[in-house]
């Protein structure tokens, strides 16, 4: 278990028994080690909330954790330009329960894309924007109810934009009758989400 410490200070390890049906009954061992450098391509906790954000870069990979049912990592993302937002989430541990919820939220908390991995073991997603502008990116416990502990691994995420919007794609955010995508009958047909 990895975690990214965004200061020199005190800290705590606290160990706890997170599945309230199992009775821990062996001993456990543990041993802490520290290596001095950058935080730089690693989740900073606490970023449960949109505006403890950990800053994602395009291109650059990031190291991340959901480390309990209730964890939440946030992830902000600033776009100069409208393109396709490809994100890839790579998993720790290859298991039903294991594969995080993935979802892309625009600057005023509106969830544009997402999936919740609850029935399918999704690793990409990828949507239009056609604006730049402050997008932030969830990643949480696979299920709906967070009573399925998820594993400790760690996950890889991922942001890449391409310009320009492919024609015949949903674009984000069309959530009413002023910003519908246009579709015209007999042509070009509509991917969305």
């Amino acid at each position: 278990w990895t975690v990214a410490l965004p200061q020199a200070g005190t800290y705590f390890a606290r160990i706890s028994n997170h599945a309230p049906y199992f009775q821990p009954r062996d001993q456990y061992s543990l041993t802490l080690g520290f290596s001095a450098g950058s935080t730089a391509g690693y989740e900073l906790e606490s970023n449960g909330t949109r505006a403890q954000s950990t800053p994602l870069l395009l291109g650059s990979p990031i190291t991340g954790q959901i480390a309990s049912p209730t964890d939440l990592d946030y992830y902000v993302l600033t776009t100069t330009s409208a393109g396709m937002l490809n994100l890839s989430l790579t998993p720790g541990v290859p298991s039903y329960y294991d594969t995080p919820a993935l979802a892309v939220e625009d600057a005023d908390g509106n969830t544009l894309a997402s999936f919740n991995n609850n029935y399918s073991k999704a690793t990409s997603l990828s949507l239009a924007l056609t604006d730049p502008g402050t997008y932030h990116i969830r990643v949480s416990n696979t299920a709906v109810n967070g009573v399925i502990p998820i594993g400790q691994a760690l996950y890889g995420l991922q942001a890449t934009l391409t310009a320009g919007v492919a024609p015949g794609v949903e674009t984000e955010s069309n959530n009413t009758r002023a910003t519908a995508d246009p579709i015209a009958i007999g042509g070009t047909s509509m991917a969305g989400q």
